[in-house]
């Protein structure tokens, strides 16, 4: 039996310019061939399965506790969200993070976790380099790989 990789209501690092932790609140996948509509997903076995994910968006505070309210939306103290291509998507948290109120408005990840963020967040350069050459379009010729 295959155990679901992603799952609406998970926790998982992505990047959008920088690094964060997201809430799975959604996902999609196309339906099939070259047209297909995208549908609604709770989970899936594969990332390659995933178009996009809906994801709420939290930044990081201090220590191992993350905010739900970003810097983009400090003003009007309301929680960030992102449709993301499933290329953001970095890793899954190994634990379900602690929130330290009921009011859910600070999130703890586990040690283990934010180690791995940071490790992620200070290797930010190499990232931003490498998703760059990926989103670039090539096409094979006789003469090698060409940017289009």
């Amino acid at each position: 039996m295959v155990s679901c990789l992603l799952k609406v209501r998970g926790f998982h690092c992505t990047y959008i310019s920088v690094f964060n932790f997201g809430l799975v609140v959604g996902m999609y996948s196309k339906t099939g061939g070259k047209n297909g509509k995208h549908a609604d997903i709770t989970e899936s076995s594969s990332i390659s399965a995933v178009s996009y994910m809906a994801l709420e968006i939290f930044r990081f505070n201090v220590g191992r506790q993350f905010h739900p309210v970003s810097d983009v939306t400090s003003r009007f103290h309301t929680v960030q969200f992102a449709l993301l291509p499933s290329t953001s998507f970095l890793c899954l948290v190994d634990s379900k993070p602690k929130f330290k109120t009921p009011q859910l408005d600070a999130v703890e990840l586990l040690p283990v976790d934010i180690e791995r963020f940071r490790s992620l967040n200070n290797g930010v350069d190499k990232l931003q380099s490498a998703m760059k050459l990926f989103k670039k379009r090539t096409t094979t010729g006789n003469s090698g790989a060409q940017e289009e």
